[in-house]
């Protein structure tokens, strides 16, 4: 059993990229580096700083991206990240996005897996 990385498309304002993501589902919130962040979207301020309890104490966000196009296992969906000047990984895809999209985590396979029925009533793509 082992962590969950799969590699997955942004697409912003600004333009897009490859990003190895960090499935994790004990995450509330979905978080992207500052730097790629700056990247693919305009980053937006908080209305008001918001912190959470993270392993090594508390951290406080203060920005977030706009929506962006998220693209993993040929499915295009999108989502807001919150902007963490540090973070270790490149992104982190938590709890709020797999809940929104019902995605499930398979630790032991380390898999994602991706219900195309749920998605069919949350999202409609042209063809």
């Amino acid at each position: 059993m082992g962590l969950i990385y799969k590699e997955v498309v942004l697409k912003g304002d600004k333009g897009g990229g490859r990003f190895h993501a960090l499935w994790d589902n004990g995450s509330s919130e979905s978080f992207i580096r500052r730097d790629l962040a700056e990247e693919v979207g305009t980053i937006l301020k908080l209305d008001v700083p918001r912190e959470f309890e993270m392993g090594k104490g508390t951290l406080s966000v203060e920005e977030s991206t706009g929506i962006l196009s998220v693209q993993v296992e040929g499915y295009n969906l999108f989502w807001h990240f919150l902007v963490v000047p540090n973070l270790s990984e490149e992104l982190i895809i938590g709890a709020d996005f797999l809940q929104r999209w019902k995605i499930k985590l398979d630790p032991e396979s380390e898999k994602i897996i991706i219900d195309p029925k749920a998605l069919k009533l949350k999202l409609v793509t042209s063809k």
